[in-house]
């Protein structure tokens, strides 16, 4: 399984304090500073969003809001690969 966040926050600096101070043992992509092409590319339109993408990388659920990400991360590891 691999974790990541993906940021809209439009002041990068407070992201960067934010990472630093927050210990995730994840990657953070800042896609305010891609003009939201990953946002747009996951039709996002709100957040939070989480996505588990299955083991065939193609989306196994999408979560909006607070939801049980660890039930559908073990879903999705239990489908067997296409």
């Amino acid at each position: 399984v691999r974790v990541l966040a993906v940021s809209t926050d439009q002041e990068p600096a407070k992201l960067q304090q934010f990472v630093r101070t927050s210990g995730l043992a994840y990657p953070v992509i800042a896609d305010a500073q891609q003009d939201f092409e990953i946002s747009d590319q996951y039709a996002v339109s709100g957040i939070p969003v989480t996505y588990v993408i299955g083991r065939d990388g193609h989306i196994a659920s999408r979560l909006n809001g607070a939801g049980d990400i660890l039930a559908e991360v073990r879903k999705a590891l239990e489908a067997p690969a296409s």
